[in-house]
């Protein structure tokens, strides 16, 4: 949830996101029992969470960058579910790999739009590429306007809040990179999808307040499939 929404908000905001990845699965005839899942910034665990309940997931990995995200998460599942491992990991390293087993379905919510460098960018396109099965799909929901653009917190109000309240916690200035954007176009999304190996199968947009809604940079959900 971000700081700047309310909580209805953002429920509001989730609930359109899980819809959008049911309906892209039923739109794309994507028939998928019990998927071994892997949640790309899994943060609270909201996805986690998701596909257990709606997909019946059999097997689920988390991951995030965050040492402090993980810690909370094996104090929420550890205990009470043994079908999902938590690794912390930056899932941009070039040299990454395979995790394990090949996944279903990976899930990137809200993530990838943090990544500015267009070199790690593709990177986490190649690492999403190589950890599904073929015939797998990807869900990730990004910036996706007509212009590629990088943006900040433009508001100078902004920053400064966001900046008081580091500060509280004894954060310095070297850690305000996550604020930092990159709103991709759906040509170059395209193109870094085709170069992963994967396929573009589907889009579906969120601004509902918006009269021209695929001009918007704001968050919205693309299908990859990698080919069978």
């Amino acid at each position: 949830m971000s700081a700047d929404t309310t909580l209805l908000y953002s429920a509001y905001h989730y609930s359109c996101i899980e819809t959008n990845i049911l309906t892209l699965l039923f739109e794309h005839n994507q028939a998928i029992d019990r998927p071994r899942v892997l949640d790309i910034g899994s943060g609270t665990g909201h996805w986690i969470d998701f596909y257990r309940r709606t997909l019946s997931s059999r097997a689920t990995v988390g991951l995030d960058i965050s040492e402090a995200a993980i810690e909370k998460l094996k104090e929420k599942y550890s205990k009470t579910d043994d079908s999902i491992s938590l690794i912390r990991e930056d899932f941009s390293r070039k040299d990454l790999g395979n995790i394990g087993e090949p996944f279903d379905i990976i899930n990137s919510i809200g993530t990838i739009h943090h990544i500015t460098s267009d070199e790690a960018w593709l990177n986490c396109l190649t690492n999403i590429s190589a950890n599904l099965r073929p015939g797998g799909v990807g869900f990730i929901s990004d910036r996706l306007g007509l212009f590629s653009i990088n943006d900040l917190f433009t508001k100078s109000e902004e920053m400064a809040s966001w900046s008081k309240q580091e500060t509280r916690r004894g954060a310095s200035s070297g850690e305000f990179r996550f604020l930092l954007m990159r709103g991709r176009s759906k040509s170059l999304w395209n193109d870094g999808i085709k170069a992963s190996g994967c396929r573009l199968v589907g889009i579906r947009r969120f601004r509902p307040f918006m009269p021209f809604p695929g001009l918007a940079s704001r968050f919205n959900i693309l299908m990859i499939r990698k080919p069978a």
